[in-house]
Parts: structure tokens; sequence; C-alpha cells
């Protein structure tokens, strides 16, 4: 079965980096140091493929 989503989780160690905003901005929620989102396979390949080192 292929996988069509990916959940992503976020965390954070300090208080200034806040992960909320981040899933905010793709469709989830959370609290500042630990948040999640969903994003669609294609979508996030897309991404890596132009954040690439």
């Amino acid at each position: 079965m292929q996988r069509t989503n990916l959940k992503m989780c976020l965390r954070s160690t300090n208080s200034i980096t806040d992960t909320s905003e981040v899933a905010k901005a793709y469709g989830g929620g959370g609290s500042p140091s630990s948040s999640s989102f969903i994003i669609r396979m294609d979508e996030y390949n897309q991404w890596v493929s132009m954040n690439k080192s």
C-alpha cells in the first residue's frame, strides 16, 4: 500500500522556536514546543527537491 499523506511532528527544546507557527502554515496546530500537521506525499517530495543542499 502506498502512502499519500505524511504526519509531520515538530518538537522544540527551547522557548524561542514556536513550532505551532510552522504547523499552522500547513493546516495543523499544537503548542509552541510540540505541534504537528499532515502533508501530502507529493507536496513533501516537491519541498525536498527544492531544498536539497
